[in-house]
Order: structure tokens, then sequence, then C-alpha cells
């Protein structure tokens, strides 16, 4: 089973929603590129990439497929690493933490040790319930 999967069909409208955020991408590079004092080539340039991707999107979509496929295909391990590794942080800095924090407190919030003494681990119910509360279980 993989978490992630490659669209390798998309339809029309993802294609043009990738092609805006690529050209999103392109024009914040070309925001950062923007520095006093700095030659305005580099900016212009990821600003004018920018606006060809956004108008090829625009015109023909199906032209961005090569390029999202490309991009997801050299994209795909890194998804897959930062997915793992989000789960690994999950894991060891959430959950381990409080069930260590659990167990040195002493609490036990599961019943499970074995008593041979015992012939039912059966709790009995003290509470008695008339008919009408099965009609009204919330």
């Amino acid at each position: 089973m993989t978490l992630i999967e490659i669209n390798w069909n998309p339809h029309r409208r993802e294609l043009r929603m990738f092609a805006v955020a690529l050209a999103c991408l392109f024009m914040l590079g070309g925001a950062f590129c923007l520095q006093p004092g700095a030659p305005g080539l580099l900016s212009s340039t990821l600003f004018g990439v920018a606006l060809v991707v956004l108008s090829v999107a625009w015109l023909t979509p199906n032209s961005m497929r090569p390029v999202y496929l490309l991009w997801m295909l050299l994209f795909y391990p890194l998804r897959w690493l930062v997915s793992c590794l989000l789960i690994a942080v999950v894991y060891y800095l959430v959950i381990t933490p409080v069930g260590l924090i659990i167990r040195l407190s002493g609490r036990k919030l599961i019943e499970k040790r074995f008593d041979s003494e015992t012939s039912t681990y059966w709790k009995p119910k003290t509470e008695t319930r008339s008919p009408e509360d099965y009609f009204r279980q919330f």
C-alpha cells in the first residue's frame, strides 16, 4: 500500500492548479531576487517564466502534462521521505513521551494482568437499565 500515488492522467483543472502553483513559485523566486543593488535580470527572467507558464496553462492546459509528470516523478522520493519523517517525528516526540509519562506515573489505562486464580474476567454490572433506555440510546 502506498501512501502517495502519482496521478498519471491529471484532469485539466488539476493541470491549471499545478501551473498556478508553479507560477507562484517562480514569482516568489523573482521577488527574493529583487534586492537593492542586485541586477534585475534574474528576477525579470523568473517573472517572465511565471507569465509564460500561466499563459500556456490558460491556453492549452494539456501541454503542462509533461512538466507535471516530470515534477511529480522528481519529487516523489522527497514526498515519501517527508511523510515517513513526519510519522516518525509524531511517534517519537508525541506518542512515546505520553506513554512514558503514563507508565512512570503508575496509571493503568487498561486492566491487563493475568490472574490464574480467577475463573472469569467479566466485571459484574451493578446498574440496571429500564427497557425505555434502549429506545433512548443517546
